[in-house]
């Protein structure tokens, strides 16, 4: 008897640790070796900071994986980084950003239920983000990168304002970001297949969260007709390399409306070129030239997205 109940303990242990060397469990397992010690996600691999902007948007990620300790202490973290005027800052200039404090709401939001203070932290984010505006969204947030980046990606900040106005009962955080997605929609350099797949498909998921998915489909199936053989797309217009964190996203976006096929096979070439750490690197190919070296805290995250998203999504 007790060497059947050892075999079967064996047989259990040999089952978990199968189990946990899948491309997922592996991402996963990355994610929880760089929580840094005094609290967040490391930026990257080589980067000895904690980035409050994808630690952020990290925390649905783990909840959605089971991974509550983490989300929660991540959560904690960040209302005690909090500006005393509501906004988060970038890991390397301590610089207030629209973008990083949208993202951080993401995961005070999911945390409200989970963390106390949350929801404070949550609506001084919303209510900073909001101060920000111009118009009242009508101009959107103003030119912020100088043409380094296509302002229109600032879309991907719209989607937790809008959850923020239900969770807070606030309607005004709603009302403003649907006139910032109507102002970015009219802009000249929104959704440009010359950006980053990183920085497009922030634009392309945030639409079809937005409920403006008929706009993000016409880009989407280009990148469909691009998509190679063997699952990837070209990081951009004229080059040949991966953006192993925008293919990620593509696949999401590809799972969001319902194109399965082409997100399962963009997750597969994922999987085929996740390093031995569980981790991805930022691009890959001749020429890469974003974070090619480095493994990304954000590429792991929006990996097991699209992995959960191929879970659920209706065949």
């Amino acid at each position: 008897m007790g060497d059947r109940n050892e075999k079967k303990n064996y047989l259990e242990w040999i089952g978990m640790k199968v189990t946990r060397h899948t491309p997922e469990q592996m991402a996963l397992e990355w994610l929880l070796k760089n929580e840094l010690p005094g609290g967040g996600i490391r930026v990257h691999s080589n980067h000895s900071s904690a980035y409050q902007e994808v630690s952020g948007y990290i925390v649905p990620t783990l909840l959605n994986w089971g991974e509550s300790g983490l989300a929660c202490r991540i959560a904690e973290w960040l209302i005690s980084v909090q500006t005393p005027y509501g906004a988060y800052s970038d890991p390397d200039r301590n610089q207030a950003f629209v973008f990083d404090t949208a993202q951080v709401l993401r995961g005070l939001l999911a945390t409200c239920s989970l963390v106390p203070g949350t929801e404070k932290a949550a609506r001084r984010a919303a209510d900073w983000l909001c101060s920000e505006m111009i118009d009242n969204g009508d101009k959107g947030f103003g030119p912020r990168y100088n043409g380094a980046l296509a302002e229109s990606m600032h879309l991907y900040c719209l989607p937790p304002l809008v959850a923020a106005a239900e969770l807070l009962n606030e309607p005004r955080y709603r009302d403003r970001a649907l006139r910032c997605r109507d102002y970015y929609c009219s802009q000249s350099d929104f959704c440009s297949l010359s950006s980053l797949t990183h920085f497009l498909a922030y634009e392309l998921e945030a639409l079809i969260d937005l409920g403006r998915a008929d706009l993000a489909v016409p880009t989407l199936d280009t990148l469909k007709r691009k998509q190679r053989r063997d699952g990837s797309v070209s990081a951009k217009e004229g080059v040949k390399w991966v953006c192993l964190p925008g293919l990620a996203q593509i696949a999401i976006c590809w799972y969001k409306i319902g194109d399965k096929e082409s997100a399962a096979a963009a997750v597969e070439w994922l999987s085929r070129h996740q390093r031995p750490s569980g981790g991805f690197l930022g691009s890959e190919g001749t020429g890469a030239t974003y974070f090619a070296d480095v493994e990304l805290s954000w590429a792991a995250k929006y990996f097991l997205d699209a992995v959960n998203l191929g879970k659920v999504v209706p065949n």
